[in-house]
């Protein structure tokens, strides 16, 4: 690291910091190309090397200007976690709070997924891991397949049923 950092001209950290308009303009075209957190314009321009009272200023006139809306980022940000990437709510809720959204926000986003369709998601879920996992016996697949479903972000309440339903859909014998 220290080998790379000596042959840049320009290491990043002695970089002149930006303008409050060039920042404003970069901020700009940033949240024009895609949905973004408050917190995460706020760190940018930090790193940038804007001073807090300018970030304050530019983070004002984007939300005034609705470029910024953390509810509309929430929506946006739980609606393509889960469609695209399989997450359940504990995991969307985990990563929104990361970038600083207010609670509220976040659970008003996660109130827009239809259940039907989060059990589904679910189900795809577990049933893609239970594929890869034929050769290991009941309980130790029941295990990881709730571990699967945990680490995705998705409740017991809503995961054991499906691993239920699938196991005993299957050539699989309960073990409890």
């Amino acid at each position: 690291m220290e080998k790379i950092a000596s042959m840049c001209p320009f290491p990043y950290s002695q970089r002149k910091p930006l303008t409050a308009e060039k920042a404003l303009l970069r901020a700009t075209m940033l949240c024009a190309r895609g949905e973004h957190a408050t917190g995460e314009i706020a760190d940018k321009l930090r790193s940038w090397g804007v001073s807090d009272n300018d970030a304050r200023d530019i983070i004002g006139q984007l939300t005034r200007e609705r470029y910024l809306d953390d509810r509309r980022f929430a929506r946006a940000y739980c609606r393509d976690k889960f469609r695209f990437n399989g997450w359940g709510r504990m995991k969307i809720r985990l990563m929104l709070r990361s970038k600083s959204i207010d609670d509220e926000l976040i659970a008003e986003a996660l109130d827009e997924l239809n259940d039907d369709a989060y059990r589904d998601m679910a189900r795809r879920v577990i049933a893609t891991k239970l594929k890869s996992q034929r050769d290991r016996d009941g309980r130790q697949l029941r295990a990881t397949l709730a571990r699967h479903a945990a680490s995705r972000g998705f409740e017991p309440d809503v995961f054991f049923p499906v691993i239920n339903e699938l196991l005993n859909g299957t050539a699989c014998e309960e073990e409890d």
